[in-house]
């Protein structure tokens, strides 16, 4: 595991700032699956996709964006949080325009996620769905 999660979660939001934003690459769900990959050392087995279309069949298929997280990463070994998520942690938010997306939570209140057309986009938490701890 990473030991400065911070400094990491750092560049890694800033890498992918200006980046083409790309189903099953580079989506939300795909993002944050990246990132709890780099502060592992091993692969999320996830599901793959390759367009929108694609994406939210599977999402009908697991009954929600929230059933497919749970499945995928308690497979993973991650646990779901309790209390307040801490930097670095990975869940889900309820947004006014965008419904349920995912994303990583960067500091108490703040929550970064990809969205069209490219970079991450930093939001206020009005509530979370689930997180799960990285650490």
């Amino acid at each position: 595991m990473i030991a400065d999660i911070d400094g990491a979660l750092r560049a890694y939001i800033e890498a992918a700032q200006g980046l083409p934003y790309e189903w099953g690459k580079s989506d939300c769900t795909s993002w944050a699956a990246a990132w709890v990959e780099r502060v592992h050392g091993r692969k999320v087995k996830r599901p793959r996709w390759k367009s929108q279309d694609e994406a939210h069949a599977l999402i009908a298929r697991r009954g929600s964006l929230l059933a497919l997280w749970s499945d995928v990463l308690e497979e993973f070994g991650l646990q779901p949080g309790y209390g307040d998520p801490q930097p670095g942690d990975v869940g889900l938010i309820e947004t006014r325009l965008a419904g349920v997306v995912g994303g990583i939570f960067i500091q108490h209140g703040l929550f970064c996620w990809r969205g069209e057309p490219y970079g991450t986009r930093p939001m206020m938490i009005r509530s979370y769905k689930a997180f799960w701890s990285i650490r």
